[in-house]
Parts: structure tokens; sequence; C-alpha cells
């Protein structure tokens, strides 16, 4: 006889009394509204407050050894559980900052991926040809490293609806 599988513990509350009132308010407001569980509420906010700080604070595991704080949560449940409403609550703000900087930053990265696909089309050109010195190939090809490493990053700070394969390639 195959021996059944344990009940599981029941897990214990989420610790809302950890976030401040006003975010414990919010998710409970969000939670009751939307009818989806407070906790998964409390992790979103946890989560934009997160992106929001990402890159003002930093841990020092050793002197001379500064790392970024970075938070990376996930939000699993079942289709039709009541995500995105939620998600939208608590991280639309984020949603609208990161859009806004994006749009604001669109222009120079254009034009900057297109300087760096003009400076890697030169490098290759004299490349192939060979029509040029080595000091000066190597030149373009530092030109070239140059204009890619001076793409602006376009702000990125939520991903949703995505494959675990995708989210390896984003992070």
């Amino acid at each position: 006889e195959p021996t059944p599988w344990p009940e599981p513990e029941p897990l214990p509350d989420f610790p809302l009394e950890s976030l401040p009132t006003w975010a414990q308010a919010h998710a409970v407001a969000a939670s009751d509204a939307r009818q989806v569980p407070v906790d998964m509420c409390a992790m979103l906010a946890i989560g934009a407050l997160a992106a929001a700080a990402t890159g003002r604070a930093n841990v020092w595991p050793a002197d001379g050894w500064a790392e970024p704080v970075n938070l990376y949560l996930v939000v699993a449940m079942r289709s039709g559980a009541g995500k995105s409403p939620a998600e939208k609550a608590m991280a639309g703000w984020l949603r609208r900052w990161e859009r806004e900087r994006m749009a604001a930053m669109s222009k120079a990265h254009d034009e900057a991926q297109v300087l760096a696909k003009l400076a890697d089309k030169k490098y290759r050109k004299a490349q192939d040809g060979g029509l040029m010195d080595g000091g000066d190939v190597l030149d373009l090809a530092r030109a070239a490293q140059k204009a890619r490493d001076e793409i602006p990053a376009l702000p990125r700070l939520i991903i949703d609806d995505t494959t675990p394969e995708a989210v390896a390639t984003l992070l």
C-alpha cells in the first residue's frame, strides 16, 4: 500500500506588522476590494518599494566590497486568481513611472543604438576589407565597444506574464 503524503502544516500568517502602517492599510484595503490574499498584496507592496529604492542602498559584506541591494519577488498563483488587478493596485504607480522614464529616454537610447550599429559596421568593413593597418582596426574596435557601452539602459523594474526561462534571460 502506498503511504499517503502527510498533511502539510498550515503556513503562518504574513507578518503585516513588519510593514509601515500606511502600507499595511493599503495592502488590506486592496486585498479586501479584490478578494485576493492579503499576503499577495503585501508582497507586491514590498516589491514595489524595493524597486523604487533600487540603486539607492548598498550593503558592505567586507571592507572595500559594496553590493547594491536588490530584491526579486515572484507572485505565482493560478490563472484568474486576481494577480493582475492586485498588482495594478499595489504597483500601478511604479509602472507609470517606468513608462514615463522609458518615454523620456527612448530618443537617446535609439540614437545611441544607431551610433553603435554604425561603429560596428565600420569596424567589420575595415576588418573584412583588410585595407587598414592593425592599429586603425583596433581603434575602430575600441570605438565600436565604446559606442555599445554608451547605450543608456532603459529602466525595467517590473516583469510580468513570463516563463521561467524568459525570467533568467531578462535578469
